[in-house]
Order: C-alpha cells, then sequence, then structure tokens
C-alpha cells in the first residue's frame, strides 16, 4: 500500500528530473495520511502556503519541478481546492486507503470480538486454551512457557495484573490481584 506508493512515486520523480513525461502518476486518488504543506505554485519560499491536516481524499494531476529543481507533485482535493506537496513529503504522508473508514471497519470488528468474548464470560477452571481466548478477557498480552519432564505450563498475562495458567493446554489457575469486587 504505502510502500508501493513511494516505490511509484521515486519512478515518477526519476522520470520527472529526466525531463521525461510524468504520466504513471496522473489521475491516481489518495488519502493525506500525516499533515503535509499545500502551496500555491512549486515553491515554499515565495509561495502562499497552508497546513493540510489527516485525512483529506486527493488526486495527483500533475508534477514540476520547484525552488531548488525539488520536484512537486501537483495535486486536487474533492473539493476542488488544490496545489502543490513536495513529492517527497507526499510519498512519506500518502495512503492508497480511506483512514476513516479502515478506523471504522476497525472499530466494528473489535466491538464484535468483545460482543464474541462477552458471550463466553469469565475464565473458568477446566476451560481449554482456545476456550480462555474467547472469554471477556480475550488474548494475554503475552504468555510465559515452562516445559517440565511431565508437562507444558503457560501462565497468560493479561493487563491490570490479570494471570491464567494452563497445565498441558487446560487452564488449573486464575490469578487476580489488587481489589476484588
Amino acid at each position: 500500500m504505502k510502500a508501493r506508493f513511494t516505490t511509484v512515486l521515486i519512478v515518477a520523480i526519476y522520470a520527472l528530473l529526466n525531463a521525461n513525461a510524468f504520466s504513471i502518476e496522473l489521475g491516481k486518488s489518495y488519502w493525506v495520511g500525516t499533515p503535509v504543506i499545500l502551496c500555491q505554485a512549486p515553491d515554499r519560499s515565495g509561495s502562499q502556503c497552508e497546513f493540510i491536516d489527516t485525512h483529506p481524499h486527493f488526486t495527483i494531476t500533475g508534477a514540476e519541478r520547484g525552488a531548488k529543481a525539488l520536484p512537486y507533485a501537483k495535486i486536487v482535493f474533492d473539493n476542488g481546492h488544490g496545489g502543490y506537496v513536495l513529492a517527497s513529503e507526499l510519498a512519506d504522508s500518502a495512503l492508497d486507503y480511506d483512514p476513516i473508514a479502515k478506523e471504522a471497519r476497525d472499530s466494528e470488528q473489535q466491538a464484535a470480538r468483545l460482543r464474541e468474548y462477552k458471550k463466553h464470560g469469565q475464565p473458568r477452571i477446566g476451560m481449554t486454551a482456545k476456550e480462555l481466548t474467547l472469554t471477556c478477557w480475550g488474548k494475554p498480552d503475552h504468555v510465559n512457557r515452562t516445559q517440565t519432564a511431565g508437562a507444558v505450563i503457560d501462565q497468560y498475562v493479561y493487563e491490570d495484573d490479570k494471570y491464567v495458567y494452563l497445565r498441558n493446554g487446560i487452564v488449573t489457575a486464575i490469578q487476580v490481584t489488587g481489589t476484588v469486587k
């Protein structure tokens, strides 16, 4: 995603600096992933510039060499506002997915996982490792494993000083540190 954009833009910058066509980027759409500086001309020193925050959707419409022969991409936002952004800055910022839509999808997926966890309730002695991860405690932050001659003993470590001990994949103890309600 981002790596592909960077590679394509580097090829485009090379073409631009060698006076070749810049058609490889024309018409491609992206979202601003990190803030950029948008200028009315391909020159930050003598041009009116403004700070563009994250998430606006834009299309690359061209490229020009600016001050000190630096390559600039000409972009236009969906609202018609546009200008020039240093190509190197754009390569670090541009996303080929909508970050707001991705965040909404991620939030919905997390909510679905939490609903599933709540169905299974609290961890209980006798659960399997798989059943444990489906409880409201979810997956552990990390696992400490001890291999002995006759068993594999796992300590599942959760936030808020909570621990679950498994022997050969079966819950044998649950430890909660602090105040128990």
